[in-house]
């Protein structure tokens, strides 16, 4: 049963029982908020099935005649692990669509190359018999720090400190210069009017 399903198994059996004691299917319906197709289903499966009826039936089809015979399958599993094939060489070879290969491989968990052994070819599968078995661990090497904490802790206070020192260094190389031209003495008076 999914979990918006609006009646349980108990409210099934409910439903049914007012039905065969006489209620019109529309008016039980009405009462319990579903359409008088699903009551008419649920009375449907009771009268043939009993109680087992009104459980929840499996999604899967009762015969597929398209599934891929067991033959076949048995020849893309052998091709994989004795010569590591890929889906389009095998489908080749067998004469099978690549996607029907590359299903039968998912199914079986052959898919990727990689969880096979190189050399029992069986799958390599990495598990534990219960959780909490292995730990792990993640470890991160940092570099020298400075005291505070570095950049991360005040990234305004050293840009803010940058920015600063930039100012100075700018207005002294522009007051040392011999010769400086309109634009470079405009520029280191401002800077020396805010400096002041």
């Amino acid at each position: 049963m999914h979990g918006n399903a609006r009646l349980t198994v108990c409210a099934r059996l409910e439903m049914v029982k007012q039905v065969l004691a006489g209620w019109p299917q529309t008016e039980v319906a009405r009462q319990f908020r579903v359409s008088r197709a699903t009551v008419s289903k649920w009375l449907g499966r009771y009268r043939v099935e009993g109680n087992l009826g009104l459980l929840d039936h499996s999604s899967k089809p009762s015969r597929s005649p398209y599934l891929t015979s067991q033959r076949v399958v048995h020849a893309i599993h052998a091709l994989r692990r004795s010569r590591s094939w890929g889906p389009h060489r095998i489908g080749w070879q067998l004469g099978v669509a690549r996607s029907t290969v590359y299903a039968v491989l998912r199914r079986a968990g052959l898919s990727r190359l990689a969880w096979l052994h190189r050399t029992t070819r069986e799958i390599v599968r990495y598990e534990h018999a219960s959780p909490g078995d292995m730990l792990h661990l993640d470890v991160k090497k940092l570099g020298r720090v400075p005291d505070g904490g570095g950049k991360r802790f005040a990234p305004g206070f050293k840009r803010q400190a940058w920015g600063r020192t930039r100012n100075v260094l700018s207005a002294q190389t522009a007051c040392t210069l011999p010769s400086m031209t309109i634009h470079e003495s405009c520029t280191s008076r401002r800077l020396r009017m805010r400096r002041e």
